[in-house]
């Protein structure tokens, strides 16, 4: 069931387009990275909030799918 999640929240393309990668996954428990690319930094030169919260958003769907 892991290797389904993974493939299919890594393969998405909104996970392609911005660099994000879910991995190590376990019941409730889910690792994500994101590649820092210079479209994700904003006018203060860190990365965009949006983009932040992307990653959270993706993540945290991923994690909520290991149960099932």
């Amino acid at each position: 069931m892991y290797e389904y999640i993974t493939n299919l929240f890594n393969n998405c393309q909104v996970s392609k387009l911005l660099g994000i990668e879910v991995y190590d996954l376990k019941e409730e428990f889910v690792k994500g990275r994101l590649t820092i690319q210079k479209d994700h930094i904003n006018v203060f030169g860190t990365v965009h909030g949006g983009i932040l919260f992307t990653l959270a958003d993706h993540v945290g769907g991923a994690c909520g799918n290991t149960l099932g």
